[in-house]
């Protein structure tokens, strides 16, 4: 069998990590869901070390972009669907294997309540099936 081709396009990968990106800072905010998130993990939100932490924020944007470019392109070699459909596709996947999953079982043991776990990995989603989308149509 021959290998999947896997296809990076850099400024597909940059445009899908800065609306990941922007996503969660209209997510995270104080008029949709910072709130509710601060209170669900307990913490008071606070600005000291925001550069840093939007900095690191954007580069995990980057890494979860760049893997998704890899699930893309083998989900279009090995499953036969590319586009939107498959951008669409494989990153509700990725959600419910990796954040989906992963969150629900973090939730069970911190014991946050359940609307901590729909902003977190509903966040993530929305990032994931963005960036599928871009991706899938830039490749």
């Amino acid at each position: 069998m021959d290998r999947p081709e896997v296809v990076i396009n850099g400024w597909a990968i940059f445009v899908s990590a800065l609306v990941y990106f922007i996503i969660g800072a209209v997510w995270f905010s104080e008029k949709a869901f910072g709130k509710t998130w601060a209170e669900g993990a307990g913490i008071e939100p606070s600005k000291k070390g925001l550069i840093k932490k939007l900095g690191i924020n954007f580069l995990g944007a980057v890494v979860v972009v760049f893997v998704m470019s890899h699930f893309i392109s083998y989900t279009s070699y090995f499953m036969g669907v590319g586009g939107i459909v498959g951008g669409i596709q494989t990153a509700f996947w990725a959600w419910l294997g990796f954040s989906g999953a992963t969150y629900l079982m973090i939730l069970v043991f911190e014991e946050k309540p359940f609307r901590f776990f729909l902003v977190n990995s509903g966040y993530h989603l929305a990032g994931l099936i963005a960036s599928g989308l871009i991706l899938g149509v830039w490749r």
